[in-house]
Parts: structure tokens; sequence; C-alpha cells
């Protein structure tokens, strides 16, 4: 019986993956160029923050009793993991640097997880030896629901439903400056459910890089 509830609970994942683009990127990027020049790349670990309404619900999700900065880095260190671990199984042609050793060369350079959002991405790629770095944003908030999302979203409380905004950049070491950008927002189960996020990274995210 037990085989069953966990079989149907997986089908019931499986059935709310979206197989449309969710990725918007807004700029022409020479995807070409950018994955001639551009072989060894890292994950950086993940920055994450909430707004008012949502910080609530968020700190229900993890231990309250954990110290905030603690919760904070696990969790990037955890999305930072299931992150390389898609992309490096989907795409054998990148020479993606290990998220262990990407984390050891920071602490070796002083670079805490604090330090990442202020720092420059591309001195940071410089320190880790890569061409560039993947840097991702996660943005928890609430949403107005509509007619369509009553009945499939995870609500935070009457007419609202929790969303993340979800942000994609990709620093070079070489130019210097950032050479790709992408944008989506996602309901919040797509980054709480490993399943979903494992395919919101394999399946929606690494086709759309230009390191294809």
């Amino acid at each position: 019986m037990k085989e069953i509830v966990l079989l149907l609970l997986a089908f019931l994942q499986l059935s709310c993956i979206d197989t449309k683009q969710l990725f918007t990127i807004k700029e022409e990027y020479p995807a070409y160029e950018i994955k001639a020049t551009h072989k060894k790349v890292a994950v950086l670990p993940v920055n994450y923050v909430a707004d008012s309404d949502s910080k609530d619900a968020v700190e229900k999700l993890i231990d309250g009793n954990t110290d905030p900065f603690v919760r904070q880095e696990q969790k990037a260190y955890k999305f930072q993991h299931i992150i390389y671990e898609e992309l490096y199984r989907v795409n054998k042609k990148t020479d993606w640097l290990d998220d262990k050793l990407t984390n050891q060369l920071l602490k070796e350079k002083n670079i805490s997880i604090q330090d990442i959002g202020q720092l420059s991405k591309p001195e940071i790629a410089k320190a880790l030896q890569v061409d560039a770095v993947i840097y991702l944003d996660f943005f928890f908030k609430t949403e107005t629901i509509n007619t369509a999302d009553k009945k499939s979203v995870l609500r935070a409380n009457e007419g609202k439903k929790y969303v993340v905004d979800l942000t994609v950049e990709i620093y070079s070491s070489i130019t210097n400056d950032i050479v790709w950008k992408g944008k989506s927002t996602v309901d919040r189960q797509k980054i709480y459910s490993p399943t979903l996020f494992r395919d919101l990274i394999a399946h929606q995210l690494e086709p759309v890089l230009p390191f294809n």
C-alpha cells in the first residue's frame, strides 16, 4: 500500500512538470561565441530573499531554531549542488567545476556567501580560474491568484499565491562583464520540490543556456 501511495505522489509531481519554455531571454546574446570561448564554468551558491508577505511562510518550512545565516548557507549550498548535478548530467560538453571544489576555492580566497552578492562576479570567476560563473537569484514573493490558478497553486492567503522570481546570470572572466541573463517567475513548489526543481534546471534552464 505504501509503495502505491509513493508511486501516485511521484506521478502527481511529474504531471505538474511544464513542457513550455519558462525562461525569458530579453537580449540577443552571441550564444555561439559564448560557447566557443567559455569552456570551463562554475556554479556559485545561490542567493535568495523573501518579501515581507512571504517571509513568514518561508521560515515555517525550515528550522526556526537555526541561526538565519546558517539557514541561508545551507539553502544556498543545497540549491547550488542540485544545479551543478543537473547541468553536469545533461551537458557533458561543458567543463563544469565541481561544486565542492568551487566552495573550497571560495573559502581559500576568503569569499563568503555574503561576499558573493557584493563582489564583482567576473573577479570571482578569475579567482576560481574558470571562464564563467553562473549566479542564480531567488526572490520569494506573493502574487494575486487568477481564475486559472485557483486549483493548482500553493496559496499564501485569500487571493494570494507564493511565487519565486528566478534570475540566472552568467558572468565572464574573459570579457569582465555579464554575458547572458534569463528570467522566469515560477510557483514556489517548483523550488521546494526536488523532483520539480531538478526538472526545471535540466529541461527548462539548461536548453536555453549559451553552452549548447
